[in-house]
């Protein structure tokens, strides 16, 4: 055991130093929702093919009081953003009344991924799963596809997301399945 901390430690020594200080710039609000409805489990992402587009997600309350995922964007590094909502998916029965746990991921071909859980309709799971992919930064997003549908009674929570780097379309997710 002893010998294991040592080497983490020798490890962690020759890390190599930073090659400059962060730089820290004014704050600048991403999302321009009137009122003080909150945004939560916000979670934002870089495109690795262009580190000025920028993509947030979060958990919005603003629109008639019900959770919705909201999604910002940035072509120009955060100076300016655009925004909008993911939209109530359905699962062919009914819509789903809420969505949260937003989770990004940009593909190394600029595609980026939006990942959330919605949840709350009448007639169906507890809460499913859903994908959304964008081709223009994250401006818009497609349908949407569902990643997981659970038996029923169950609950899908807190996922994950990552996009192979080999595999610019194949998306890892893992999840918690109550």
């Amino acid at each position: 055991m002893k010998r294991a901390v040592a080497v983490l430690c020798l490890s962690v020594l020759l890390l190599p130093a930073p090659a400059q200080e962060a730089v820290v710039g004014p704050n600048i609000r991403v999302n321009q929702a009137p009122g003080t409805s909150m945004q939560e489990e916000t979670f934002i992402v870089a495109d690795p093919t262009n580190p000025k587009r920028l993509c947030a997600g979060y958990k919005d309350y603003h629109l008639n009081n019900n959770k919705q995922c909201g999604y910002a964007w940035s072509a120009d590094d955060g100076q300016t953003w655009g925004e909008g909502n993911i939209p109530l998916m359905s699962n062919g029965t009914s819509t789903f009344r809420n969505s949260s746990d937003p989770w990004l991921a940009w593909g190394s071909d600029g595609r980026a991924f939006y990942c959330s859980l919605q949840y709350g309709a009448p007639t169906a799971p507890t809460s499913e799963i859903w994908v959304h992919r964008s081709i223009d930064g994250g401006a818009t997003w497609d349908g949407g596809t569902a990643a997981t549908v659970p038996p029923s009674g169950a609950s899908e929570d807190k996922q994950a997301m990552s996009v192979d780097p080999g595999a610019p379309n194949r998306l890892v997710i893992t999840w918690t399945r109550f």
